[in-house]
C-alpha cells in the first residue's frame, strides 16, 4: 500500500501540526530514532546503521514525493513548504547514526541526542552558511527543488553532528586537563 503525498511529505502527520511544523517533525523522528537506540538491544554500530539507512531511504523517498509535489503544484509560490518535514527526519536520523557510530560507549547518551537535537533545530532555523548557500541554490524547476527541499536539512544535521563533536572533544579535553 502506499501512502500519500502528503502523509509521507508531513512524516505521517507530524509535520501537519499548526505551531512549529519543522520541530514537530524533528521530536518525531528524533524520539523514533532514539527510541530506537535504546530499545533495540544491538549494539550502537549496528543501531547507527539502521538509522543511516532509514535516513538515506528518507532522503531518496522524500526527493522522489518533493519533486512529484513541486511538479503537481507548480503554481504554489513556497519552494519549501513547512508542512514537509520529511527532510527534518532524514536529517536526524542520519545525524543520530553518525553520532552513535562514532560513540565511544555502546549507547549514544541521551544529553548528547538532546545537544544534537538542539544544535539541528538551531541550523536549520538560523540556516548559517552553507546551508544558506545549499537552499538558494537548489531552487528553480521541480528537480532542483526537490533536492533543494531535502539538502538544506541534510546539511543542518551534518553541520550539528561536526559541532557536536567539537563540543564534546573541547569539554573532554578541557575536562581531563589535556
Amino acid at each position: 500500500m502506499f501512502f500519500s503525498n502528503r502523509t509521507v511529505l508531513s512524516f505521517f502527520g507530524s509535520g501537519l501540526i499548526p505551531w512549529a511544523p519543522g520541530t514537530m517533525g524533528s521530536l518525531a523522528s528524533w524520539c523514533l530514532g532514539y527510541g530506537f537506540i535504546v530499545l533495540s538491544h544491538v549494539s550502537c554500530v549496528t543501531a547507527s546503521c539502521y538509522l543511516i539507512l532509514l535516513g538515506f531511504i528518507c532522503l531518496i523517498v522524500g526527493i522522489g514525493y518533493s519533486y512529484a509535489w513541486l511538479k503537481h503544484n507548480p503554481n504554489d509560490d513556497d519552494d519549501d513548504p513547512s508542512w514537509i518535514v520529511i527532510d527534518e527526519a532524514a536529517a536526524v536520523f542520519l545525524g543520530l547514526g553518525v553520532l552513535c557510530f562514532l560513540s565511544t560507549s555502546n549507547l549514544l547518551s541521551f544529553g548528547s541526542a538532546v545537544i544534537f537535537f538542539i544544535l539541528f533545530r538551531l541550523f536549520d532555523i538560523l540556516k548559517p552558511w552553507p546551508i544558506s548557500w545549499v537552499e538558494k541554490t537548489l531552487k528553480g524547476n521541480p528537480w532542483r527543488g526537490a533536492w533543494g527541499i531535502m539538502m538544506d536539512d541534510v546539511m543542518a544535521g551534518l553541520l550539528a553532528v561536526v559541532v557536536h563533536l567539537v563540543i564534546h572533544a573541547f569539554t573532554f579535553s578541557c575536562l581531563s586537563g589535556k
